[in-house]
């Protein structure tokens, strides 16, 4: 014998449930910079309630705040995390509640050095012709390695933006602090 038929089955949420999900990075952060993930978090379901969220960096918990929720409100999170000890590369970072875990992929880059011109001497508003031995004052205030950096020099003719001198010294040709071209 067979029946035949049509059954309904109704599902019905019982206690909180929070949703949550990484709304806002501020990826891409140099090495060294804090990368900032803003989180939210509703309790979809039909009782308030509190749950742990918890960030992670690279599968690790790195941080962890307690929200409470009625049922249909929305809360907002923010975890700051410090990228000093992680190489540049890119990383999974994770929010997560009792009920839920969302993911999103991060970019660590490496620290750039910042590099300021903090004098120039021996130019003048001259002639054509004139013949100039300047001197060039370059600072790296980022505390990063500048070994191996080179430096450019180029002049160009006040009016029309033309390059009329254009000199390049590549490492080996830097000796201490100072640089003449």
């Amino acid at each position: 014998n067979t029946i035949a038929g049509r059954t309904t089955l109704e599902l019905t949420a019982t206690g909180p449930f929070f949703e949550v999900e990484i709304t806002d990075t501020n990826s891409p952060v140099e090495q060294g910079e804090s990368l900032e993930v803003d989180v939210a978090v509703e309790n979809t379901g039909i009782d308030t309630g509190t749950q742990d969220v918890e960030f992670t960096f690279d599968g690790a918990v790195e941080g962890t705040e307690s929200v409470t929720l009625s049922p249909g409100n929305t809360a907002s999170r923010t975890f700051t995390y410090d990228t000093s000890g992680d190489p540049p590369d890119t990383y999974t970072i994770g929010a997560s509640t009792d009920n839920r875990t969302a993911e999103e992929t991060v970019i660590v880059t490496e620290k750039q050095a910042n590099i300021t011109v903090t004098a120039v001497e021996g130019l003048s508003d001259g002639t054509t012709n004139d013949t100039y031995q300047s001197s060039v004052t370059v600072t790296e205030s980022a505390n990063i390695e500048t070994d191996g950096l080179g430096v450019e020099l180029i002049v160009e003719e006040r009016d029309s933006k033309a390059t009329v001198f254009q000199e390049t010294k590549t490492p080996g040709e830097i000796s201490g602090e100072s640089l003449t071209v």
